[in-house]
């Protein structure tokens, strides 16, 4: 004796669910931002590519790690007041600058972002940070001309104003 199930359908759906996973995954590593999860004990469960090449190590050494461990002491006690906010269920957004694996420095706009379990408590936070060097620097160069561009102009604006003073004057 024996008992026959279709498993068609349930074999099916999970097969959908790994490739719908696997999308998700080659997605998140195509994205050139940094994209994490931490949990509530500030362990990291999930980062991808875009941070373990800002960081300069393999994924391996990052997971399961906590952000102490990841970012050393120093560099987490400028993080700490953000991510307390998170776990706290608050949005936190905030910009800092970061060492790169390469020793260049890179300007980041960093959200964290609480994720809530169906009770509504906190679980941990997702981190998006995206580079805004470029934005930096364009902003600089903006600055400097206009700061160049007054400087010149005043020399010159000095002596139209006082010929037109003079003249006004009746000299």
């Amino acid at each position: 004796r024996g008992v026959g199930t279709n498993i068609t359908e349930r074999k099916g759906a999970e097969q959908a669910l790994r490739d719908s996973e696997r999308e998700l995954r080659l997605l998140i590593n195509a994205v050139p931002a940094v994209i994490s999860y931490a949990d509530a004990g500030e362990r990291m469960r999930s980062c991808n590519n875009a941070m373990a090449q800002l960081l300069g190590r393999p994924r391996e050494m990052i997971l399961n790690r906590t952000m102490r461990e990841i970012f050393g002491e120093d560099r987490y006690r400028v993080l700490e007041p953000h991510v307390r906010r998170a776990l706290a269920g608050e949005e936190a957004h905030f910009e800092r600058t970061q060492v790169k694996a390469d020793g260049d420095l890179l300007d980041l706009a960093v959200k964290y972002i609480p994720r809530r379990n169906e009770r509504g408590e906190v679980e941990g936070f997702y981190t998006l940070a995206t580079d805004i060097t470029e934005i930096r620097r364009l902003e600089r160069l903006k600055m400097e001309f206009v700061s160049t561009v007054s400087h010149e102009l005043r020399t010159p604006l000095t002596s139209i104003r006082g010929s037109l003073g003079l003249l006004s004057g009746g000299v």
